[in-house]
């Protein structure tokens, strides 16, 4: 594991770009604008989604949004946990049939979950409820603890 990182600390270390609250989300060098899209789509769930990112920096993780995982696809991973070779996948929208919950948004999901799987990454779906209820960070303290 890595050190023990503040968000400010990470963000200058180019773990995690314009995430606190009330901050302008500008674009990364490294992903363009994909982890300010990101943290706009997630804007409902931000709370939650920040509350995991400084608990997951709280254990020394290197934490990455929108991460490209992909060599020749598009797909990114909301969280990435480079350490843990990680991936949680949030999804919203249960309630109002978001993408996640519909038939073609799921073979999609599916289809990115398998091609990370075959590269050697472990995938977690959670949900705003289970970042916020801490179910999301206990699943990857489990994991941490199996990966020692």
């Amino acid at each position: 594991m890595t050190e023990r990182l503040t968000l400010e600390e990470a963000r200058r270390k180019g773990y995690l770009h314009a995430v606190e609250e009330g901050e302008r989300l500008e674009p990364s060098s490294t992903t363009g604008g994909a982890e300010a899209k990101a943290l706009r789509r997630h804007l409902g769930q931000r709370d939650a989604l920040l509350k995991l990112i400084r608990q997951l920096l709280d254990l020394g993780l290197d934490v990455r949004l929108e991460y490209r995982f992909h060599h020749s696809r598009r797909w990114r991973f909301d969280i990435a946990l480079l350490d843990l070779e990680l991936a949680v996948e949030v999804d919203g929208g249960g309630w109002i049939h978001g993408r996640h919950h519909r038939a073609a948004g799921r073979d999609r999901d599916n289809e990115k979950d398998a091609a990370a799987q075959l590269d050697g990454w472990r995938v977690i779906h959670v949900s705003p409820e289970h970042i916020a209820n801490g179910e999301a960070l206990a699943l990857v303290e489990r994991y941490a603890k199996g990966t020692e």
